[in-house]
């Protein structure tokens, strides 16, 4: 495994995961709220980093292009599970959620099919829109990290 600065902002997002569920258990609320959304908005930041690094200082590696799907969907899972943790089993947080982890586990095993076949299946710039898209979207859905909101999700 190459240490380099790519590889190192790719383990952060790995680590920074779990510290999301972690902060909720540790930290009474709202602090837990806003010290997960920070983390949260961080670690979306070194995921378009690390990339951007690895391709413009030449440290693209193997183990950064296998780490880097397995940092998002861990950050994808753990903060589906704490919203729903936080909020319960709300129609309108189950229906998105159950949607977005179809769709990881989907483009998970796709990813895996193509790698079989000996399909190159290397993320490009365009590829990734939709999935920070999402990302970008979850930093400003206030009700799924708990912050005030003049709607309610609640049934």
């Amino acid at each position: 495994m190459p240490l380099n600065v790519p590889n190192i902002l790719t383990l952060a997002r790995v680590l920074a995961a779990p510290l999301i569920g972690i902060l909720f258990l540790l930290l009474p609320r709202p602090l837990a709220d806003y010290t997960a959304f920070a983390v949260f908005v961080v670690a979306a930041l070194t995921d378009f980093f690390d990339g951007w690094l690895a391709r413009r200082l030449n440290q693209v590696s193997a183990f950064g292009k296998m780490l880097d799907p397995i940092a998002d969907k861990a950050m994808v899972a753990i903060v589906c599970a704490v919203v729903l943790g936080l909020n319960g089993l709300v129609p309108l947080l189950v229906v998105p959620i159950l949607l977005i982890l179809l769709r990881e586990v989907l483009v998970s095993g796709l990813r895996e099919y193509l790698g079989v076949i000996k399909l190159d299946v290397t993320q490009t710039p365009n590829g990734k829109r939709p999935h920070n898209s999402w990302r970008w979207a979850c930093c400003f859905l206030p009700p799924a990290f708990g912050f005030p909101t003049t709607c309610s999700i609640s049934t």
